[in-house]
């Protein structure tokens, strides 16, 4: 179990498309609603800042599922993993 800082969180339930690292556990929180690249790679964060800055559909797109994951990241689903994972459970709700 991962500590993920809010900042992630907060982007995602902004509903506007979030470009984040691959690191630690924010790939874990953010699953398929975010647009990621592996840092120091800049060229990889500019092709997708670039890509979502000349298709404003890909924008909304990625803002809709941002806002859908945050609202999955509830004080009751992460109690529940949290606990699946003490019982050695498999973790069915990313």
């Amino acid at each position: 179990f991962r500590r993920v800082l809010f900042r992630s969180p907060e982007g995602l339930a902004s509903g506007l498309p979030c470009v984040i690292s691959r690191r630690g556990g924010i790939p874990e929180m953010a699953a398929d609603a975010a647009l990621y690249f592996m840092p120091p790679d800049i060229d990889a964060l500019a092709k997708h800042l670039t890509d979502l800055l000349d298709n404003p559909s890909a924008q909304l797109g990625w803002g809709q599922r941002a806002r859908a994951r945050a609202l999955q990241i509830t004080w009751e689903n992460q109690y529940r993993i949290l606990m699946r994972h003490l019982a050695n459970e498999p973790d069915t709700d990313t």
